[in-house]
């Protein structure tokens, strides 16, 4: 029997139902996904369909904050395609979540993002909160285990990886095997973005992937480059 590799146990963790129940939302936007807007409007024409793909999307919740962040900057005309290797949590990821509309609020003033995203949540019941029909219709959750699978080559705008590569930072391999399946995915100019949790990797798992380093477009200080582009 092979050695039992950390992100197994991650698995075994998704596999069960010993799921975390905590729910904080719009607390990744001061992070990557605060340059969405601004790289979105510099880089498409506003009416222009904008398709993106978001490994490692465990229960939704940053799923839904994009988009509603996007909404309130007024950029509508996109769609995200989720996807996760937890059947479990997929099953999670259209809610409802245990939260109120105050909550949302508070974690909007907390994360300074617009108090407006709220709005674009529903009550389905008390105590319990969804995103509404308008960020149902932008999103498709789907079954992933971006280790074996490409993405649909040059197919997205942006590829959004969160919590994945950093339980592969022993297997370097592994991680450049990620990051390849990834890169095939996006357009000619197209970004991948790494949460600022995510391992620094060496450069040239990237540019093995035809990427290219945008430490510009970050603002986090981080001593290793957050987002990638491929050429256009």
């Amino acid at each position: 029997m092979r050695p039992r590799r950390r992100f197994d146990k991650y698995f075994t963790v998704l596999g069960s139902s010993d799921i975390p129940t905590t729910n904080v939302f719009f607390r990744a936007y001061h992070g990557h996904c605060a340059q969405l807007p601004r790289i979105i409007r510099s880089t498409y024409d506003p009416a222009t369909p904008i398709n993106i793909a978001e490994v490692g999307c465990s229960k939704g919740m940053e799923t839904w904050s994009i988009l509603a962040m996007l909404a309130v900057n007024g950029i509508n005309q996109v769609h995200i395609d989720a996807s996760d290797v937890s059947p479990l949590m997929l099953e999670r990821a259209s809610g409802p979540y245990k939260a109120t509309k105050d909550q949302l609020v508070e974690w909007a003033a907390d994360w300074n993002v617009p108090a407006e995203c709220a709005d674009f949540f529903d009550v389905p019941k008390p105590g319990y909160i969804s995103p509404g029909a308008e960020l149902r219709a932008r999103a498709t959750f789907s079954e992933l285990d971006i280790r074996r699978t490409k993405l649909d080559a040059s197919r997205y705008g942006f590829v959004i990886c969160n919590n994945v590569l950093q339980h592969y930072d022993h297997l370097p391999r592994v991680q450049s095997k990620i990051v390849a399946n990834m890169a095939v995915g996006l357009q000619p100019g197209g970004h991948l973005a790494a949460i600022y949790s995510e391992s620094p990797m060496p450069e040239n798992a990237y540019a093995t992937a035809g990427l290219q380093p945008r430490p510009e477009l970050d603002n986090a200080g981080l001593p290793y480059p957050r987002f990638h582009q491929r050429a256009s």
